[in-house]
C-alpha cells in the first residue's frame, strides 16, 4: 500500500525494549510512551509524502527481517538478529555491528530524504539511524549517538564491509540515560544530523561521495554492540 498526502504519523521501534504505537497530530507531537518528550521538529511536519511507518505487529518470536511496513516494504537485518517479542522488537543477537534498512516509502528516484525518532538510552549506549542505505544497511550513511561520558554524535559512512568511516563528529552532545530527539537529514548534498531540534554536526559530501551515497535510499536503524536502546516515534520521509 502506498501513503498518500496526510499528516504524519508515527511508529516506534526498540533495540532491546518494547515497540508499540503512538498517534500524533501535526504541530502537537509528543512521545506518550516517553512522557511527553516532544518530538515536533520532524513528527509535526508533513512534507510531500507521508511517512514510513511500522507497528511491528507481528507474532512473538517472529525475526524483523522479512516483515514489511505500510508501504509494503520488507525489513532486512545485517549482523545480528532483531526479533519481535509482545508488542517489541529487539536485537537478540549481534556480531557487534547490526544494521536494519527497509525501502525509502514514496522516495522514488529522489535522493533528498530524513529519519528521525526519540531516542532512549539505558547502560552503554551507541545507536543512532541510517540514511542512504543499501538493502540491510551497508552501505548506508549513520548517525550514531553514544551515550559515554559527555556524550557525542557522529556522522558515519558505513561501507558494504562494515567498516566504519567518521566523517564528522561532535563531542559533548550529553551522556546519561535520558530520552533524547535524534533527527538525520540529506538535502542536496548536505547532511545534517541535530539531537533536541538543535543542529551538531553538518556534513558536505565531495562529489565522488555524493554518486555513491545516492546510489541507494533505504532508511533504517543501526547498533553498535548495543541490545539496550530503544528508539520510538520513528518515522522516515523523502523530502
Amino acid at each position: 500500500m502506498r501513503l498518500k498526502r496526510r499528516p504524519a504519523r508515527t511508529f516506534w521501534c526498540g533495540l532491546g525494549l518494547a515497540v508499540g504505537v503512538a498517534a500524533f497530530s501535526p504541530g502537537a507531537a509528543s512521545a506518550v510512551t516517553l512522557g511527553g518528550l516532544p518530538s515536533r521538529s520532524l513528527l509535526g511536519q508533513t512534507y510531500l509524502v507521508g511517512a514510513v511507518v511500522d507497528g511491528f505487529s507481528h507474532p512473538a518470536g517472529t525475526s524483523l527481517a522479512g516483515t514489511t511496513d505500510a508501504c509494503g516494504g520488507a525489513w532486512h537485518v545485517l549482523g545480528g538478529t532483531i526479533t519481535i517479542s509482545s508488542g517489541g522488537a529487539a536485537v537478540s543477537a549481534s556480531t557487534g555491528l547490526v544494521t536494519a534498512s527497509v525501502p525509502l516509502c514514496n522516495g522514488g528516484t529522489n535522493p533528498n530524504e530524513e529519519v528521525g525518532g526519540d531516542i532512549h538510552s539505558t547502560g552503554s549506549s551507541s545507536f543512532g539511524l541510517v540514511l542512504h542505505a543499501q538493502t540491510g544497511g551497508r552501505a548506508s550513511t549513520a548517525a550514531v549517538y553514544s551515550n559515554a561520558s559527555a556524550g557525542e554524535l557522529d556522522i558515519q559512512r558505513i561501507a558494504a564491509d562494515g567498516t566504519v568511516t567518521v566523517w564528522a563528529t561532535a563531542a559533548g552532545t550529553g551522556g546519561g540515560n535520558i530520552a533524547r530527539f535524534l533527527r538525520f537529514s540529506y538535502i542536496n548534498g548536505v547532511y545534517q544530523a541535530s539531537i533536541n531540534n538543535v543542529v551538531l554536526l553538518t556534513y558536505t559530501v565531495t562529489p565522488a561521495q555524493r554518486t555513491a551515497v545516492e546510489a541507494h535510499n533505504e532508511v533504517g536503524l543501526v547498533a553498535v554492540s548495543d541490545t539496550r536502546s530503544s528508539f520510538d516515534n520513528l518515522q522516515s520521509y523523502a523530502r
